[in-house]
Order: C-alpha cells, then structure tokens, then sequence
C-alpha cells in the first residue's frame, strides 16, 4: 500500500502536461480512434507553452514600463515641490544648495 502511495505521489507530482502525454502514449494503437492523438493533443500543448511564455515577456515588459512610468511620476512630483534638478532626487534628510552646484 505505502509502494502505492509513493507511485501515486510521484505521478501527482507531475506536471499535468507531461501526465497527459503519457496517457495519451498508453492510448496511443489501442483503438482507431485514438490513433494520432497523442501527436495532435501534443501540438496544441506546444502551441499553449509558446502561448504562456509569450505572455511571460508581456507581462516582464510591462511590469518594465510601469516601473519607468512610475519613476517618471516620482521624478515630476519631486520636481513640483522644488526638490529636483535633472538628477536623481537626494536621499532623505540631504538638503542642495540651489545657488551651488
């Protein structure tokens, strides 16, 4: 039963993609109507894992441009209250001379 366990915890542990190509395998010359299907089920997997990573640098670009847009904001808000001059703002507690640079 513990051998049973472990076996089942090991094919869980699977990523699901992989578990159903190798049911599909298993299928596979079993009965016509299963011939091929591994091959055409396994395409649209493929097709889905360009999919995910496509969305993946998306998602990374975005996240990219956020973060510029977000800086670009602090930049304009620091240059309203008077506490930017075309360089990144001071560290907390520093004051700029404005008459020296």
């Amino acid at each position: 039963m513990a051998m049973r366990i472990e076996s089942l915890a090991g094919e869980l542990a699977k990523p699901e993609d992989v578990r159903l190509r190798e049911v599909l395998d298993a299928l596979d010359g079993r009965a016509v109507i299963f011939d091929g299907l591994g091959e055409r089920v396994g395409h649209l997997l493929d097709e889905m894992d360009e999919w995910i990573e496509r969305a993946g640098e998306a998602e990374r670009l975005a996240e990219e441009r956020l973060a510029h847009v977000n800086q670009m904001q602090a930049d304009i808000e620091a240059e309203q209250r008077g506490g930017w001059r075309g360089g990144s703002v001071l560290a907390p507690g520093r004051t700029r001379r404005w008459g020296r640079s």
